[in-house]
């Protein structure tokens, strides 16, 4: 394998990590209490960070993606998980 990007943005360590089988989007969960969602950039190797995901009052450590809907559901250690709607 080959490094192709890091994705940066967040302002703390990074927990969790999930991939869209549908869209290819990729969301992460950190410690800075968000979720990033990045897509791929067309015609390349890289991704761009689309959306931020805020409302958590402590951490995010889990990530996951609905494949069939795109909803993006995120734990946190505030003891809530929420549901993102594309």
């Amino acid at each position: 394998y080959k490094l192709i990007q890091v994705l940066k943005g967040h302002s703390n360590d990074v927990y969790a990590v999930a991939v869209c089988s549908r869209t290819g989007h990729i969301v992460t969960g950190s410690r800075d209490k968000t979720a990033r969602v990045w897509k791929p950039e067309e015609g390349k190797e890289s991704y761009k960070l689309i959306q931020v995901l805020e409302g958590h009052s402590n951490l995010v450590c889990a990530v996951a993606v609905c494949s069939r809907t795109g909803h993006i559901v995120t734990g946190s250690a505030d003891s809530t998980a929420r549901v993102w709607k594309p």
